[in-house]
């Protein structure tokens, strides 16, 4: 145990010190899930420190979770705290009582408790000690410590036994009971310390004891399995008794000794084992199995108490349940195959009193044997697979142990805890951590403070103004003085202990001291000026008018109290404006506004008593003049338009429009910089005058008059377009009704280049043609010919039918649950007004939408893990969905591990090859085939790991994943590595032979034969011996 942290942090022996020390069942109350469904305030947990402090410690023995609730909230077996703020040192002595502990109901569902009545955990007494010093140092404990911090002995001098006992027979599930059940972890004496050196941001340090830990347990399924075989062997001895009845059958000659009894040889082998190494001991029959997990510890070459930080106990657990308790129980099997032919293979047979030789006996009792060890042998091969492999998933699924857990928050608070439990781990249903210390964060020692402003500095001979204090070094508890008074205490103080705030005490009119005071000492002072309530602040109340232009010159009435003869005003903070007049009664004042930018700004009053509280003026922004017309250049056109006109006038812009006879916006060719001229090209339009107006953000111009002029005679006359309408694509052959129409007329839509019509009746009242494309909308048709081009008619070009969009991919089709993937979709028929839906949400805008119409992107919202719909609506319709799928949010930043063998596509000869691998130093790496683990293993320091299956695995392709479970977490699965098992083939020779281990392989072929043979044998070498007695005789 490593003491000295504790003793480096201590506080000179012989300085001042407080002392807390709290009754040993004050401060217990009963948590019942009524008072957790309240819905209000629950029961704080000891209030975080604002300002920073010299010093803080906090020892508390019990804390964690259960089903999501914080332990330290809900638990109020009150921990130690110290926390120092520049003064003497702050020692708190806070132990707990048997009783204190074990009071508190946490439900964890299904009728259990973690404490108290039907609770899984028992307590034993325990002392929490904390002690925080001016210097920055400060030590924390809790567990079997003294009342001085240190780590003594559980149940020794005063030290309180801080035991525990956790019972997790109630957490097994139905699915888990032929595996596991009857588990209970005994907890020795167990204790934690932390420590922070003096200075800012000192070293931190913990330590730890653990005096003892033991895991209990059954396994049913190594019960079943040996009463199984005591059953099966049972059967088995007629068999056995049947060498000797059948050897009888030859008369009274013959006498058969040594027969074994097959249930007596397995019970005097299957009582109680201990593997090789002492760790555990597990009776056969019964199941129960009990783990030394410090002696597991140091069989793996390490010390329950100096284990590296944060590590994990169960992987070695695991890991001992494969190689030392499997051999042991294969070892006790063995023992009683072993025996049983041993037994066989001795028995004397005796024909009229003369020994027979074994040897004449084999091929009696061979058989035999190797029926009566058939099953043992088959028991022995399932052991991993049946009994080993189950216990230890079934172990992992109930409980997480881990030694040693070290952590330090973002803030800097580093705690140490001798032993964190965690109960079923996939369902968070509870973490238990036992003997907490926490240090930290340390400002170290504290300065005296410095005051810099007050804000405001004066302030009425009545008090109550709240002033705001800036400077340095304020803490919590620091108190303020006004002219030698008394100390006040601070309303607030910032976080940062940069800034508090008080309400001045009543005092004579004159200018005071202000200082401010922490255990650090007093800081100089400031001036603080008390006036006469005569004199007081101005307020204004209202402005008027409350708004003005950019320009300024607005004349500002102000209304409110205090106003001086020498009062100014301020404008967005502007320098001092005089005002313009001051009402008798203080009570108005008028000023004159300054130029400003557009907005809204504050305004106040300033007199020698101070500044008033700020009234809203707003700036308004300068009108935009509306464009005037005065000439058009030309005036007049064709009826057939593309006359250029320029329009000379006021207030265009880049984005004026022009509007012929109130057409739809047309765009200018050209607008002058200053904005005093623009060109358009004129539309057809039927003879007559129109109105040219220009518009623009500022309005609509008054209207010029602009006049088409008839066409002239000889030019062609339009009476009717047949359709007068038809698809965006063009393609439509129209006919034209009209005169006037020669071979080399040509037609033109909407200002286009001449088209040449299809067809020309002889008369020229008649003539077809096909429109071009075109976006949707009305527009003129004009016919020219050698004598001009006639007056327009309009065709309407329909807008395309918009098809129902199509998709057919979504990249990537998965993401997080948080949302913010960039997902493309690939289809048909997307449009700029196209909208997303994830699983029936409201339109979502793409990102992006390509000119072609078959991609686009958007950017996935938030959304709860699982499959959800993806579809695409334009005015055509609403796409066929596609599934995307939110996968759940990733709770760790450990990185998954890396196996490298067996290699990829690789093949291995063994059915335990060696699996190996890199990982992050510290993290247990577990290595399953599916959903079955087939390893675990423990990172070593330097980032490699290697573990053998448990279970062999049988010839074919063998795909494994691996993920590993660190400080941060559990990580996500490694790449898969897929190779292939060939194992050797057995020989194929005669019916004898042994089977695996050694033993004796039973062929399955009938004795009778071999026995009447062996007794013909026999029989014979019987009578050979006595006829040569007789020849002696």
């Amino acid at each position: 145990m490593r003491l000295g942290v504790l003793e480096r942090a201590q506080k000179d022996p012989g300085a001042s010190t407080s002392t807390r020390w709290s009754g040993r069942s004050k401060g217990v109350a009963i948590v019942t899930a009524a008072l957790l469904g309240a819905g209000g305030s629950i029961l704080a947990a000891a209030p975080a420190t604002a300002a920073p402090v010299a010093s803080t410690g906090q020892g508390r023995f019990l804390s964690g979770s259960a089903l999501g609730l914080n332990l330290d909230d809900i638990l109020t077996v009150t921990p130690a705290d110290a926390v120092n703020t520049g003064g003497a040192t702050d020692t708190d002595v806070h132990p707990l009582d048997v009783t204190a502990l074990n009071a508190v109901n946490v439900n964890l569902g299904g009728g259990l408790n973690l404490l108290g009545n039907n609770g899984i955990l028992t307590l034993g007494a325990v002392n929490q000690y904390a002690a925080a010093n001016a210097d920055g140092s400060s030590v924390a404990a809790s567990g079997a410590v003294t009342n001085t911090g240190g780590i003594g002995v559980g149940g020794q001098d005063g030290v309180p036994q801080s035991n525990a006992t956790l019972d997790l027979s109630g957490l097994i599930g139905a699915d888990l009971a032929g595996a596991l059940a009857n588990a209970q972890l005994e907890v020795g004496a167990v204790s934690a310390t932390a420590a922070q050196a003096a200075g800012p941001d000192g070293a931190q340090t913990g330590d730890y004891g653990i005096a003892g830990l033991d895991l209990s347990l059954t396994s049913p399924a190594l019960g079943t399995t040996v009463s199984g075989l005591r059953t099966t062997l049972g059967t088995l001895q007629p068999t056995v008794d049947g060498v000797e009845d059948t050897l009888n059958a030859l008369g009274p000659l013959v006498q058969v000794q040594g027969l074994p009894d097959l249930v007596t040889v397995l019970d005097s082998a299957t009582g109680d084992v201990t593997s090789a190494d002492g760790s555990i001991t597990a009776n056969l029959q019964t199941g129960a199995i009990t783990v030394d997990v410090a002696a597991v510890l140091t069989n793996a070459g390490l010390d329950i108490n100096n284990l590296p930080a944060n590590t994990e106990l169960l992987p070695y657990i695991t890991e001992a349940l494969t190689t030392q308790l499997l051999p042991a129980v294969t070892t006790a099997l063995q023992g009683v195959v072993t025996q049983l032919t041993q037994s066989l293979r001795g028995l004397t047979v005796t024909v009229a009193g003369i020994p027979l030789p074994i040897g004449q006996l084999l091929d009696v009792v061979n058989p035999v044997i190797a029926q009566v060890v058939a099953p043992i042998n088959q028991v022995v091969a399932g052991l991993g697979e049946t009994v080993i492999t189950p216990l230890a998933n079934a172990l992992t699924t109930v409980v997480s142990l881990q030694a040693n857990v070290q952590e330090t928050s973002a803030d800097g608070v580093f705690t140490q805890r001798a032993l964190r439990v965690a109960l079923v781990p996939a369902a968070g249903t509870a973490v238990v951590n036992l003997a907490s210390a926490a240090v930290g964060p340390n400002a170290g020692p504290l300065a005296v403070p410095t005051i810099t402003t007050l804000d405001p500095d004066n302030g009425p001979v009545a008090g109550g103004t709240v002033v705001t204090v800036t400077g340095t070094g304020f803490t919590d508890d620091a108190t303020v003085s006004v002219d030698g008074s008394d100390p006040i205490a601070a309303d607030s103080v910032s976080d940062d202990g940069t800034e508090l705030t008080f309400t001045t005490p009543a005092h004579v009119v004159g200018t005071v001291d202000v200082t401010v005071t922490t255990p650090a000492g007093e800081s100089e002072p400031l001036d603080f000026t008390y006036t006469d309530d005569a004199a007081a602040v101005p307020t204004i109340t209202t402005l008027d008018p409350d708004n003005g232009p950019v320009a300024g010159g607005t004349v500002v009435t102000v209304t409110g109290t205090g106003f001086t003869n020498d009062a100014t005003v301020s404008v967005d903070g502007s320098d001092p404006i005089a005002a313009d007049s001051v009402s008798d009664d203080g009570t108005e004042l008028t000023f004159t506004t300054p130029a400003h930018d557009a907005g809204t700004v504050d305004v106040t009053v300033t007199t020698p008593a101070g500044e008033s509280d700020p009234l809203d003026y707003t700036y308004n922004p300068a009108p935009v003049a509306v464009p005037t017309l005065t000439t058009l250049d030309p005036d007049n056109g064709p009826v057939g338009g593309g006359t250029l006109v320029t329009v000379t006038g006021t207030g265009f812009t880049d984005d004026a429009t022009v509007s012929v006879d109130g057409s739809d916006p047309i765009d200018p060719e050209s607008v002058s910089d200053d904005g005093t001229e623009l060109t358009f090209t004129t539309p057809a339009h039927i003879a007559g005058p129109v109105d040219v107006t220009v518009t623009t953000d500022a309005g609509t111009s008054d209207p010029l008059t602009y006049t088409y002029n008839p066409a002239p005679a000889g030019a062609p006359t339009l009476t009717a377009l047949d359709p007068d309408n038809g698809p965006v694509t063009g393609g439509t052959v129209v006919t034209v009704s009209g005169t006037g129409f020669t071979d080399d007329s040509t037609v033109s839509v909407d200002g286009s280049d001449p088209i040449t019509p299809d067809s020309v009746s002889d008369d020229g009242t008649e003539l077809t043609f096909t429109t071009p494309e075109h976006t949707a909308g009305a527009v003129p048709v004009t016919v020219t010919n050698g004598s001009g081009t006639s007056a327009p008619l309009p065709y309407t070009y329909n807008p395309a039918p918009a098809a129902v969009p199509t998709i057919s991919a979504l990249d990537p089709d998965n993401g997080p649950a948080a949302g913010g993937t960039v997902v493309t979709v690939t289809g048909t028929g997307f449009t700029d007004d196209s909208t997303v839906s994830v699983d029936g949400s409201d339109p979502i805008t793409p990102d992006s939408v390509s000119a072609d119409g078959t991609t686009l992107t958007f950017t996935t919202p938030a959304h709860a893990a699982g499959d959800v719909e993806v579809t695409v609506t334009t005015p055509g319709g609403t796409s066929d969905p596609l599934v995307y799928t939110y996968n759940p949010a990733s709770t760790t930043t450990t990185p998954p591990p890396v196996i490298t063998s067996p290699t990829d596509g690789g093949t291995v000869t063994t059915p335990n090859p060696p699996i190996t691998g890199t990982g992050q130093p510290g993290a247990t790496v577990t290595v399953t085939d599916g959903t079955v683990v087939v390893c675990t293993a423990v990172v070593a320091a330097d980032g490699t790991w290697k573990c053998t299956p448990i279970v062999g695995f049988g010839p074919g392709t063998v795909t494994i994943t691996a993920t590993q479970t660190g400080a941060d977490g559990t990580s996500a699965a490694s790449d898969p590595v897929t190779f292939t098992v060939r194992l050797a083939t057995a020989g194929t020779g005669g019916a004898g032979g042994t089977g695996p281990n050694g033993t004796l392989a039973y062929t399955g072929s009938d004795p009778a034969p071999v026995i009447a043979f062996a007794i013909l044998l026999m029989l014979a070498g019987v009578g050979l011996t006595i006829a040569r007695r007789f020849r002696r005789a």
